[in-house]
């Protein structure tokens, strides 16, 4: 635990630029490339990581020196321009299946039930799937969605496809935010209501919603005093969940068997977004600054600015 989260502050240093000149010097802009096609583009085809700008606009980077991407052609409404009637339907999420060109969407708020955009490659039209909150299996195999109160998981390769579905109507009135695969059978379910955020895992061959968790149990006090909950991802097999308590950033460490915490590191560098995903760590400052992460470098990649989710 102590190893990965002092990875994640080299990064939350570089990206916040709590060395002010090296933040000045750091915080570029590196240039894209747009592609109609991504095998031509890169042999390695997508590095699977993927960010939101302000704008809404899908950004899929190619190389694993991230000196090249997909700008994906734009999808929902501009939450810089929000509809004036309705909830309006934006970018929520996104999944990349790394080493191919498969790339998933997921959208908020309308239509209810959720709604993913399939791109079989960047450039192409998307295909409509039903659910949203779309994560990619560790083997990159299977994407899960969630939609009409069910976990649906199906081939990546065939997401529209008949697939396994497990019932989630058991969490009574509370909304799943975010979920993140364990393992390959495996996934952790950041849940919200009324009364707080919690914790549940889905068990896929066995189509079983396990109990809630608290998220802040030691605490003694409600979660909804907690803000910027959301999943990390998964290190050296347990599932790493960051929020903010009182103006401190907390990365708490979970049992993958018990989702039970099994201890915290604090760190005061205000960061907006962090997640893991296919061998990289995102990393989103306070002020919109990408930086990204890969395992085994000592340094992070500054990418730019204006950015509000990356994975």
């Amino acid at each position: 635990m102590r190893r990965c989260v002092l990875i994640l502050t080299v990064v939350v240093l570089s990206a916040c630029g709590a060395d002010a000149s090296k933040g000045k010097q750091s915080k570029t802009t590196m240039t894209g490339v747009v592609s109609q096609s991504c095998d031509d583009l890169s042999e390695t085809s997508l590095s699977g990581v993927a960010a939101v700008t302000d704008g809404g606009l899908v950004r899929v980077w190619s190389t694993a020196g991230f000196h090249e991407f997909f700008d994906l052609p734009a999808v929902g409404d501009d939450p810089m321009n929000p509809p004036t009637q309705g909830d309006g339907s934006f970018v929520e999420s996104v999944a990349v299946v790394a080493g191919t060109c498969i790339v998933f969407v997921g959208m908020c708020c309308e239509p209810a039930i959720g709604l993913t955009k399939w791109f079989k490659t960047p450039g192409t039209q998307p295909i409509n799937l039903v659910g949203h909150l779309p994560s990619v299996s560790p083997d990159g195999t299977r994407i899960a969605l969630v939609g009409n109160e069910q976990l649906i998981v199906t081939p990546v390769e065939s997401p529209d496809s008949e697939g396994i579905t497990i019932d989630l109507s058991a969490s009574d009135s509370s909304t799943v935010v975010d979920i993140v695969w364990l393992d390959g059978d495996r996934l952790a379910l950041l849940v919200e209501d009324d009364e707080g955020a919690r914790l549940r895992m889905v068990v896929v061959s066995k189509k079983m919603l396990g109990p809630s968790v608290s998220i802040n149990p030691e605490s003694g006090r409600s979660t909804t005093e907690v803000s910027g909950i959301s999943l990390i991802g998964v290190s050296d097999g347990g599932l790493l969940l960051g929020s903010v308590v009182d103006g401190v950033n907390v990365v708490d460490r979970r049992s993958a068997e018990t989702l039970a915490s099994v201890g915290q590191e604090k760190y005061s560098y205000g960061s907006q977004w962090m997640r893991r995903t296919n061998g990289h760590t995102v990393f989103i400052s306070a002020d919109g600054f990408l930086s990204i992460l890969k395992d085994g470098d000592d340094d992070p990649s500054p990418i730019g600015v204006k950015y509000t989710w990356a994975g």
